[in-house]
C-alpha cells in the first residue's frame, strides 16, 4: 500500500517541478521578448 503512495507523491513532485521550470522558463522568456517589444510600441505610440 506504500508504492501507490510514493508513485502519486513522486507525481507530484514532478508536476511541480514543471511547472516551477516552465514558470522560469516564461519569465525568461517574458524579460526577452515580451517587455522589450512592448516597451518599444509603447515608445512609439508615445512618439507618435
Amino acid at each position: 500500500s506504500k508504492y501507490p503512495q510514493f508513485l502519486w507523491f513522486t507525481k507530484i513532485n514532478n508536476i511541480t517541478f514543471f511547472l516551477h521550470e516552465s514558470s522560469a522558463l516564461l519569465l525568461v522568456f517574458n524579460l526577452i521578448f515580451v517587455r522589450p517589444s512592448s516597451l518599444l510600441s509603447f515608445h512609439c505610440f508615445i512618439h507618435t
